[in-house]
């Protein structure tokens, strides 16, 4: 699903400064439209390309722009409801993932670079590695953790190839287990956790 902002949203400076105005709704999994737009609009300048929660609580939400920003935001309204964390990359971000237990976020970008960003401490997020997988850009990321030991990651390039990936959570950094090229385009793609090992 694409999030897309409607012309109804605010301009920036129309939003209110002590976050009055926003309506609060119960998150789940199944009402993520519920997430507010205007927040989502509010913290980037450019395209946004992709979002996703942090971990099962859905408390935690990270958000990528075409101009190389993540920001890293809690979704409940808390002391702060303008804080976030905003980490820059010098390319465009196509693409993020994070695992289950939201140790650690995956971060996709145009020129083929995945970055893992440690999200334990959110509000002091920071990228612990960073590896050029691929000349060709990734198009979508999708991770899982395995016995709170690892997580495994397949990377979805633009070359109609995936990349395999595992970054160990003991030692996090990213090793390159593989690819796999296709005749045709890859639209999408998925881990199960039945299937790691």
């Amino acid at each position: 699903k694409v999030l897309t902002a409607s012309s109804e949203l605010p301009a920036r400076s129309a939003l209110p400064e002590d976050g009055e105005g926003f309506e609060e709704e119960p998150v789940a999994a199944d009402q993520a439209k519920a997430m507010q737009l205007r927040l989502l609009t509010w913290f980037h300048t450019h395209p946004v390309a992709d979002v996703t929660f942090l971990g099962n609580s859905l408390q935690v939400c990270a958000s990528i722009d075409e101009g190389g920003k993540l920001r890293i935001w809690e979704l409940a309204r808390g002391g702060d409801p303008k804080g976030f964390r905003v980490i820059t990359f010098s390319s465009a971000l196509t693409c993020i993932a994070s695992a289950d237990e939201a140790r650690m976020l995956v971060v996709g970008t145009d020129s083929g670079c995945v970055h893992i960003v440690d999200c334990s401490d959110w509000k002091n997020a920071q990228v612990l590695d960073t590896m050029r997988i691929s000349e060709a850009g990734i198009g979508k990321l999708a991770a899982i953790s395995h016995a709170g030991r690892s997580m495994y990651v397949a990377a979805s390039l633009f070359n109609d190839s995936v990349a395999f990936l595992s970054v160990p959570f003991r030692e996090p950094r990213v090793k390159m287990c593989g690819t796999v090229s296709f005749p045709g385009s890859v639209e999408d793609i998925a881990l199960d956790r039945k299937s790691v090992v």
